[in-house]
């Protein structure tokens, strides 16, 4: 029977990332294993910002911190899970391939928007490029989307 021992659940702050955080949550409880949550940062110095933003900066730390303090609050530790956060910058298929082999997980949990056809092709698909390059097993978790006309 498989149980592992080191969970990583990269997040990216997506509805679709807390769904996987959630099941990855489950798993980790139900293994007793350890819950590594990983966010991978364009540029941890002005990542999402605009040109104003990121000149009124004084500190990259500023907002190291804020993305911390998103993380620990989008992804609060459960009681029974011993939980790490991890903040790391780059492409995030290659940073998550790097995390995997540090921390020697036995199982990532990740979420995906799902694209399709064109939108597949241009957008391309983290994902898949983690199933292809991940060293362990990897749990794609799908967002469940709403039957037409219910909001």
């Amino acid at each position: 029977m498989f149980h592992p021992r080191v969970i990583l659940c990269p997040t990216d702050f997506s509805e679709n990332s807390t769904v996987a955080l959630r099941i990855a949550s489950d798993l980790a409880r139900q293994n007793q294993a350890t819950l590594l949550v990983l966010h991978v940062a364009s540029s941890l110095g002005a990542e999402g910002l605009g040109y104003g933003e990121a000149e009124s900066r004084l500190q990259p730390e500023g907002h190291v911190a804020e993305l911390r303090q998103e993380l620990h609050r989008l992804a609060p530790a459960e009681p029974g899970v011993e939980t790490r956060y991890l903040l790391r910058e780059g492409d995030p298929a290659a940073v998550i391939e790097q995390v995997v082999r540090e921390q020697h997980c036995d199982l990532v949990v990740l979420g995906t928007h799902g694209r399709t056809g064109l939108d597949h092709l241009l957008m391309g698909s983290t994902a898949e490029r983690i199933i292809r390059r991940c060293p362990c097993p990897a749990l794609v978790v799908k967002y469940p989307r709403r039957p037409e006309g219910t909001d």
